[in-house]
């Protein structure tokens, strides 16, 4: 996959997903945690309940209103779950792929610009020399695998 079509997968989840910034928020006194927003006076991405005697499930946003995440679940033929098909479920179980991904990428573009900086710094300034410095970062950046 290109570097751009990932990049356009993964502002498509953040703009699916509830807007930011999100923050734990709870009263321990009363065992009750949720992942919130500020916006909206509060507003709860996920929150949990009870399962059973000693579980918790997930539960999330839909319309402003809570809902267990069974109807989201997509499940294989027995009862192992596979995916939650909610924007908030799956931003939270990308980002840990997504962060290290984007910032490897935005890691090399900075180098790239840093070296044009330092180039125009010391007076060789080359139109040609900038570009081959910015195509370079690009295939730099999309020959890195997902």
């Amino acid at each position: 996959m290109k570097a751009l079509d990932r990049i356009a997968e993964i502002e498509k989840r953040a703009d699916a997903a509830t807007e930011g910034p999100w923050e734990w928020y709870g009263y321990l006194s009363n065992k009750d945690i949720y992942l919130t927003t500020p916006k909206n006076g509060r507003q709860i991405v996920m929150g949990f309940d009870r399962w059973g005697m000693q579980g918790a499930q997930p539960k999330f946003s839909v319309n402003g209103i809570m809902r267990s995440f069974e109807p989201f679940a997509r499940r294989d033929h027995n009862t192992l779950l596979l995916e939650i098909d909610h924007p908030d479920a799956a931003f939270i179980a990308e980002s840990r792929d997504n962060i290290p991904w984007l910032t490897s990428r935005l890691r090399i573009a900075v180098e790239a610009l840093r070296e044009m900086q330092r180039l125009r710094a010391i007076d060789i300034f080359d139109h040609s020399v900038e570009s081959d410095i910015a195509v370079e970062a690009l295939e730099k950046i999309n020959a890195q695998s997902d």
